[in-house]
């Protein structure tokens, strides 16, 4: 239910950003950026991601429109055993600036899709199985979520900027807090 009610209010969010500010806005791709840092998904160690993602302009002069990829891996061996968790993160947000200096704090939301899979492995043969070697198993799913978070965004040149944020997805059975620093490179 509360899942419902945060993607309602996104929803809304991002219609109100849009009919307020539709005479005002600046859309078009803008420019393109890379991103790492490290996400922490719920009931796993934190790990490395990485992304790509582009600035869409703006729908007034201080909401901006981005989409993006990430994409983060965990995995854990132990004695004969060996698992692996993938998710691959395609999202969209819109992101409020507020334009006090040339570093620009921002809050945000959007909403995100999540291509999750699991794989697990076990080498039976070293665990005295006698007839099997080894036991193989995979899962995906799919998984709509719903992102909110800010950061900072610093010019660097008229051509970049630099941006640290931290993002806290909401996706069932696995919310991710994520922290990361890029880079935007402005057309």
């Amino acid at each position: 239910m509360r899942f419902n009610r945060a993607m309602l209010a996104c929803a809304l969010i991002l219609a109100l950003s849009v009919s307020v500010a539709s005479a005002q806005a600046n859309l078009g791709f803008k420019g393109i950026g890379v991103r790492a840092g490290m996400v922490d998904p719920e009931n796993l160690d934190a790990t490395l991601a990485f992304g790509i993602f582009t600035d869409l302009g703006t729908f007034h002069p201080s909401v901006s429109f981005e989409t993006y990829v990430n994409y983060w891996s965990w995995s854990e061996e132990a004695v004969g055993f060996d698992m692996t968790f993938r998710d691959v993160v395609i999202g969209a947000k819109t992101e409020y600036m507020f334009n006090v200096s040339t570093v620009r704090p921002f809050i945000g939301a959007g909403l995100s899709l999540h291509l999750l899979k699991s794989e697990m492995g076990m080498d039976l043969g070293s665990l005295g199985i006698p007839g099997v070697t080894s036991f193989d198993a995979s899962a995906t799913d799919t998984k709509l979520g719903v992102d909110v978070g800010g950061g900072l965004r610093a010019n660097a040149s008229d051509r970049i900027d630099i941006i640290g944020e931290a993002w806290y997805g909401i996706v069932s059975d696995i919310n991710q807090l994520g922290v990361t620093a890029g880079v935007l490179f402005k057309f």
